[in-house]
């Protein structure tokens, strides 16, 4: 492919939504590539879970564990972590939440404490948990009353979040070119 640099301009913005394309100047052409032209906008306040849906777990007893990104250099570490660090397959599927979703489900999010790899890598650890119950207190141990929620805490928990779509549907860390 060969052409101008204003034709190269003009073949390129043509189609923005393209993942790969050349660029031409003089009798060079060049391959760019930006990535899947599919991704959502990952610049903004998401909260991770590390699944295609909502699972509380038998072990989780403070609410459903959630991770926080505002930028896409964070959902790529977030991914690079899951990925190198936790072994996890690199087409295991995450979705996202918005706060608003989060609020319009009747849940917040409580920072709680995490030892898990992506906290240990500066991603902010949450969870899941009815307005109506005490807020997390990290100066009282987890199984404090307050912070360990009842059986059926934890079932609101899940009858709140059941249906809702993510609002960045099922991302795989290998869209990311973790």
């Amino acid at each position: 492919m060969s052409g101008s640099p204003a034709t190269s301009r003009r073949l390129a913005s043509s189609s923005p939504n393209v993942s790969a394309f050349f660029v031409s100047v003089a009798d060079d052409a060049v391959l760019v590539h930006n990535g899947p032209a599919d991704l959502p906008d990952l610049e903004r306040e998401l909260w991770w879970i590390f699944d295609s849906k909502p699972d509380l777990r038998g072990t989780d007893s403070d609410g459903l564990s959630v991770w926080r990104t505002r930028s896409r250099a964070e959902v790529d570490e977030l991914m690079r972590v899951r990925v190198h660090e936790m072994k996890r397959k690199i087409d295991a599927k995450h979705a996202a939440y918005t706060p608003e979703q989060i609020e319009g489900m009747g849940l917040r999010v409580d920072e709680t404490p995490s030892n898990a790899r992506p906290a240990a890598n500066g991603i902010e650890h949450g969870s899941l948990r009815p307005p109506e119950t005490p807020r997390y207190d990290p100066s009282l141990p987890r199984d404090a009353p307050g912070n360990q929620l009842s059986t059926q805490e934890m079932a609101t928990i899940r009858a709140r979040y059941e249906g809702v779509e993510p609002t960045v549907p099922l991302l795989k860390p290998n869209a990311l070119k973790c």
